[in-house]
């Protein structure tokens, strides 16, 4: 049954076709988009979905991967074909390597169930905007190719640089602006020498091509203007006077810069490619996660029951610093896929640069350090570690960039709103924190700085770095909604300027950190859909003297509390699990017992469904792979509330 999709336009309420066999997420996304001012319809299989885009026109299109009849990536191959410019996004209820490359083949994104809403908005919201950037770039394509014939009667009046050039390639006349880009002795030249500094005629030249056969040419070219900058322009090189006999006479070439257009596409792709990227990341440091919890419990375990003196002991402490190290691999991972928020909250930005700074100059006393860091700083919002990790990442990048030592020039301010508009980068109004980070090394070239936060980068010997730092510097501001920028120039040192946006809250009191294992004797509910997780999770809660009840899927969770929540203390709760999320196991949990205890656990950081759990009452949130000693005490700060 198809609920037929009204026909709108990009500019309008974007028709929005939900592909899913799955009754509840139809209407949910239904709903959803409704609400958001799209014109949703839904079919529930692949062959209505196609007749429903040969029907009428389909903005975009969410296509669930398992469909009852076929593929959902045969789906949308069909539907590229009936409508290429019709934008796609992939349901997927797995996060494989697999399904995101052939997503990003084909589809504009993907997305995994169960579905952050959230996200998906922010997914549908540039789909369509890229939609739309495509539609406005072929009408100006179209009004371009019209201007042309109308060429003769706004020749004085166009901005766009313009030159008349003969069969011999001699520029015969050119324009005041054409003039002022490259130098006002233009008439007389070779077109070739003038604009590209070449000694023959350029490869592929439209200005032979247009002589050849007399038609409008249209391409990209790269020129440098008289100052030595270099300049990108789209060129249409046409016939403006022909012989008696039709031959062309002369041509005419109008090249319009777009420059700064170029470098926002490249900066608009290269985000494209680093969230993509960022998203399986983030995948990856999920179930590594998983792995170094069960590693760390079991050898911790082990610790805790052996005497000290027993060989075994010191192995089993040192499997535990190991997992540590590879805990801080996924953190940087995370940090890169924009998800190493663990716990926000406001913090004075200048203690933090003041700690961490004087660490790193007690162990690189070959650097001196300066700090200008204004007073009475306004407050960011922020995990503390992450920016600590953000810090000590330029740290180390600016100590490499001096092997022989240096200065270190560490500034903060406050800038106001207005300060921050109109530049190249994307940042939102509001007064700014702005954190400048100064070395005075060797700086970078043009190549390294255009690849500095790509991840696993890295200019340093191999075994010498991971290639990981900056790009979990740009992960990590990204997803404070900050910004960052480099400015660097070989032998001339390099700037990293950051922007955090100003929080009005007050600055939060350091929180306890349990020092010893604490024990208790109430009964709680471990819920996580890895089995080795939940069995060592189990074992540490036994040795920690609680009674454990176990669940391995969000269903099986509900059932048991429902069934045995008068004798449940608390609930430890997994996020991400393949039937029902943590979210909604929480949800319905609430409604049993509004006074439920429950400590969420992922192998992913806060995301903002974790943060609005905890808004709505959640008691806590701990990261995978957590340390006993540091769980213990999260237990019992929760018990005991």
């Amino acid at each position: 049954m198809i609920e037929e999709p009204k026909k709108s336009t990009i500019q309008g309420s974007a028709t929005i076709l939900i592909i899913d066999d799955d009754p509840g997420t139809c209407q949910t996304l239904n709903h959803i988009l409704k609400g958001k001012g799209y014109l949703p319809a839904c079919v529930n299989n692949g062959k209505d979905a196609i007749k429903a885009v040969q029907d009428g026109f389909v903005n975009l299109a969410l296509i669930d991967l398992k469909l009852p009849d076929m593929p959902g990536l045969d789906v949308l191959e069909k539907i590229k074909e009936l409508s290429p410019d019709t934008e796609a996004v992939i349901i997927t209820g797995h996060a494989s390597v697999d399904t995101a490359v052939q997503a990003m083949h084909d589809a504009f994104s993907y997305v995994t169930k169960p579905i952050d809403m959230d996200h998906l908005l922010s997914i549908i919201a540039r789909a369509l905007e890229k939609q739309t950037l495509r539609t406005e770039r072929k009408q100006a394509q179209d009004a371009l190719r019209e201007s042309e014939e109308k060429l003769a009667g706004i020749l004085g009046s166009v901005t766009d640089h313009m030159s008349m050039i003969d069969k011999k390639y001699n520029i015969l006349w050119a324009n005041n602006i054409a003039k002022s880009l490259f130098g006002s002795d233009l008439v007389g030249k070779k077109c070739y020498a003038a604009y590209h500094g070449h000694s023959k005629v350029c490869e592929l030249c439209a200005v032979e091509n247009c002589f050849k056969d007399g038609k409008t040419h249209h391409h990209e070219i790269e020129a440098t203007a008289a100052d030595g900058s270099q300049m990108t322009f789209w060129c249409t090189t046409s016939v403006a006077a022909r012989y008696e006999d039709g031959r062309p006479k002369t041509v005419l070439e109008i090249s319009r810069d777009i420059t700064e257009r170029k470098k926002l596409e490249a900066q608009f792709f290269k985000a494209q490619k680093m969230e993509a990227i960022g998203t399986l990341a983030g995948g990856i440091a999920h179930d590594f996660n998983n792995i170094l919890t069960v590693i760390l419990g079991d050898a911790q375990l082990i610790s805790m029951d052996i005497d000290p003196a027993n060989p075994h002991y010191e192995l089993a402490k040192e499997i535990e610093n190991r997992v540590k190290a590879g805990a801080n691999l996924t953190k940087q991972l995370l940090g890169f896929a924009r998800s190493g928020k663990y716990e926000i909250k406001p913090i004075n930005l200048n203690e933090v640069v003041r700690e961490s700074s004087t660490t790193f100059g007690r162990a690189k006393k070959e650097i001196t350090l300066h700090r200008k860091l204004q007073k009475n700083l306004s407050p960011i919002e922020a995990d503390r570690g992450q920016i600590e990790q953000v810090l000590m990442n330029l740290y180390v990048n600016a100590a490499y960039a001096m092997p022989s030592g240096g200065d270190l020039y560490l500034k903060t301010r406050v800038i106001a709103n207005e300060d921050t508009q109109g530049k190249h980068f994307s940042i939102e109004p509001a007064n700014h924190v702005l954190l400048s980070v100064t070395d005075t090394g060797v700086g970078m070239d043009k190549e390294t700085l255009e690849r500095i936060f790509d991840p696993f980068f890295t200019t340093r010997k191999m075994g010498r770095g991971t290639g990981l730092g900056l790009a979990s510097v740009y992960g990590i501001i990204k997803a404070h909604k900050g910004y960052i920028k480099v400015e660097s120039e070989q032998d001339r040192g390099t700037t990293f300027k950051i922007y955090f946006p100003v929080s009005e809250k007050e600055v939060a009191k350091p929180a306890k950190i349990a020092d010893q294992v604490l024990k208790g004797t109430e009964t709680i509910l471990l819920v996580d859909d890895e089995a080795p997780v939940l069995k060592t999770g189990a074992k540490i809660l036994n040795t920690l003297g609680y009674t454990v009840l176990k669940a391995k899927s969000g269903h099986e969770a509900v059932n048991i509390y429902k069934t045995n929540q008068k004798k449940i203390d608390m609930v430890i709760l997994d996020m991400i699990m393949p039937d029902i999320g943590g979210g909604k196991v929480y949800d319905l949990m609430k409604q049993i017992n509004p006074d439920i205890k429950v400590l969420l656990c992922s192998g992913y950081s806060i995301d903002g469904r974790s943060t609005e759990i905890l808004e709505h009452g959640c008691n806590g949130f701990i990261q995978k792979p957590f340390d006993v000693k540091n769980l213990s005490g999260i237990i019992r700060e929760i018990l005991e509330e």
